[in-house]
């Protein structure tokens, strides 16, 4: 089962649009379940697309899942973080553009500029 939509975590439990995930099997399903999803590098308030087949742990309906990945085109927020990321690389490309032009030598008034050899 495939369920796609917006990760919150509160107090240590994942859920994907009120679904709640757990990695079933575990000695802390829910606590585990958000170590998985943070190792794959996500993070609320991300758009992601979880694996897994449906489950009940301790009484409650849970999505035992196997997989995140990010949640496509839908995935407003990560491609955000994303061209946030690649605004600040850019800034950084252009500045060192700049710096790599040549500079024009400094005058000092009063004082002849240097001459160009030819």
């Amino acid at each position: 089962m495939e369920l796609t939509g917006q990760l919150s975590i509160t107090d240590g439990e994942s859920k994907v649009d009120g679904t709640l995930l757990a990695r079933c099997g575990a000695s802390s399903p829910f606590s585990a379940a958000t170590s998985f999803i943070r190792n794959a590098g996500f993070d609320e308030p991300d758009f992601v697309t979880v694996t897994g087949s449906p489950g009940n742990i301790l009484g409650r309906a849970v999505l035992c899942i196997t997989k995140v990945e990010g949640g496509g085109t839908a995935a407003a927020t990560g491609a955000a973080r994303a061209a946030g990321t690649k605004a600040v690389a850019k800034k950084a490309a252009a500045k060192k553009a700049v710096a790599a032009q040549p500079r024009k030598p400094k005058t000092v008034p009063g004082k002849a500029a240097p001459r160009k050899r030819s």
